[in-house]
């Protein structure tokens, strides 16, 4: 849970004052599918990135008076040397990304510039009234988990 969470406020509070000298900003947060819906044995990566969201929305009404946005984006299985690492760590390697698949409606994995994309606009002007809210970039996993 350290790992994954701890230095999130920290940075948020860094970038926070540089864009208040500024008088404004955006910051987005990395959260996960995993920070909207339970899932057993995954406790302590749920844990995390539901703080995050939690962080986020805080953070948006902290800041918001300073004209700083504050958002996350949520991705689901995403193409990274992490996923490729657990799936090498599986007996049945074929099955594991068959079952990944399964839980996307559109039945890819993200590309990491899909999520990229996601934090592009959310840093842009044109979210300049998107605020406090975790987008999920996730092939629609989120209708069926």
């Amino acid at each position: 849970i350290n790992a994954e969470y701890m230095g999130q406020p920290e940075r948020c509070f860094l970038r926070e004052q540089q864009m208040e000298r500024q008088g404004y900003g955006a910051i987005v947060n990395l959260s996960s599918v995993f920070g909207f819906k339970a899932i057993r044995k995954f406790s302590p990566h749920c844990t995390t990135k539901f703080a995050v969201r939690g962080l986020t929305q805080c953070a948006a009404v902290e800041y918001g008076r300073l004209g700083i946005r504050v958002s996350a984006v949520a991705p689901s299985a995403t193409k990274t040397n992490m996923i490729s690492s657990a799936m090498s760590l599986v007996k049945n390697q074929d099955l594991a990304v068959k079952e990944t698949l399964r839980m996307h409606p559109i039945p890819s994995m993200v590309d990491p510039e899909d999520v990229a994309a996601a934090v592009a606009f959310l840093l842009h002007d044109d979210a300049r009234f998107i605020t406090g809210h975790t987008i999920p970039v996730d092939a629609g996993a989120l209708s069926k988990l």
